[in-house]
């Protein structure tokens, strides 16, 4: 029997070590690699620098993760990737193989790991980046990642390769002087104003993401005018898209849903009520069941801020944040539990006119729900 077992554990491992070679190969074969990481913006960093660098000539690809991962090819269509099991870094390495043979120029990869373990894994062993880009750091799954920012830093550094270079915001690198980083190949890229007022995003999301696009576009040496025009098409189509209007019945609905973190929603909420302050305000919150620590902040920021606003709740997690609206002594009445078979009468019973209601908490699950949301304000008279 020991036999048996050593000589499977010798199979397995001759199996792992052919298997680690012949992806190191594959590896070789792509010229350039960008892994994205952070916090929060990673998806559309990922799409503006592969559009750049397909505009400038690049046989590139790229891919972004998320509930429904998408591959972009060098000839500019998409593929959304099946999956079979549950999200893994495994399911990299046959893709990388894959565009290996393509013969392509760069690829482009947001980081879909959260566990330091993991992180190492894409980054030293799967990917190893020539680039890794942290777009920001902010509070945000605290369950995996650790309750400081630092902590939250110090998961992201994982993605760091020995040769990679570090590519960083001054706001990040403010952190990184109060953790022991001792990477040294950092490009610290300066605050970056982009001169253009969109008019449903602060400015200061829209600064910090430029700040990062010039400073991969200096290092790479590529066109500064394609850059500027690319990261407008994407941040113009998120404006376009982030707010729903009812006019008539003067109503916004904000869709929130994919910023996810505590510090950016209070920011979109604060732009957004600076510019239209008298409306009522209202909120659908989504609750993951697995970042009950989100659901408590989110809960008890609304609590704290909106003690009278209408609440519609969903997610496998809505039952934690009625708890805590009612310790907070938050009116039931103004709390909508969310009902798969009742989608329209939810939105209907809470949505009412002079109001502006924000979709936050995660994107997950919501599918229904947008569509329902899209259904009533064109039923109602839309205008974006």
């Amino acid at each position: 029997m020991l036999k048996f077992y050593l000589t499977i554990t010798f199979i397995i491992s001759i199996y792992l070590v052919v298997e680690y070679y012949l992806l190191s190969i594959s590896i070789r074969k792509i010229p350039l690699r960008i892994l994205v990481n952070g916090t929060r913006g990673k998806s559309t960093t990922v799409k503006i620098i592969y559009n750049i660098l397909q505009k400038n000539g690049y046989k590139v690809y790229a891919k972004i993760t998320g509930n429904n991962p998408i591959l972009f090819n060098h000839d500019g269509t998409k593929k959304l990737l099946k999956r079979f099991a549950p999200i893994s870094i495994k399911e990299n390495i046959r893709l990388l193989r894959q565009i290996a043979k393509e013969k392509s120029d760069a690829m482009v990869m947001e980081c879909m790991a959260l566990q330091s373990e993991t992180q190492k894994i894409l980054s030293k062993i799967i990917f190893k980046p020539h680039y890794a880009i942290i777009v920001n750091v902010l509070p945000d799954h605290q369950e995996i990642m650790g309750d400081t920012i630092e902590e939250n830093l110090l998961t992201l550094l994982e993605c760091v390769n020995k040769n990679s270079t570090l590519l960083v915001t001054s706001e990040t690198n403010n952190i990184l002087k109060n953790v022991n980083c001792t990477h040294n190949k950092v490009s610290i890229v300066s605050q970056t104003e982009f001169n253009f007022d969109f008019k449903n995003i602060p400015k200061e999301i829209i600064s910090e993401s430029w700040s990062i696009i010039n400073g991969i576009t200096k290092e790479l040496n590529l066109d500064k005018q394609i850059a500027r025009d690319q990261f407008l098409f994407e941040w113009q189509t998120i404006d376009k898209n982030i707010k729903l209007e009812i006019p008539k019945l003067n109503i916004e609905i904000w869709n929130l849903f994919s910023v996810n973190d505590i510090v950016t929603t209070k920011r979109f909420i604060q732009f957004s009520t600076n510019v239209k302050p008298k409306n009522d305000v209202g909120f659908i919150l989504n609750c993951r069941m697995d970042r009950p620590l989100r659901t408590k902040e989110f809960a008890q920021y609304i609590s704290d801020n909106f003690k009278t606003s209408k609440i519609l709740l969903m997610g496998n997690g809505k039952y934690l944040a009625k708890n805590i609206f009612k310790k907070n002594n938050f009116s039931k009445d103004n709390i909508v539990m969310f009902k798969e078979d009742r989608t329209i009468m939810n939105i209907e019973q809470i949505i009412t006119k002079n109001s502006t209601f924000y979709s936050i908490g995660n994107n997950k699950g919501t599918e229904k729900l947008q569509m329902a949301i899209m259904n009533f304000t064109t039923r109602m008279g839309v205008a974006k």
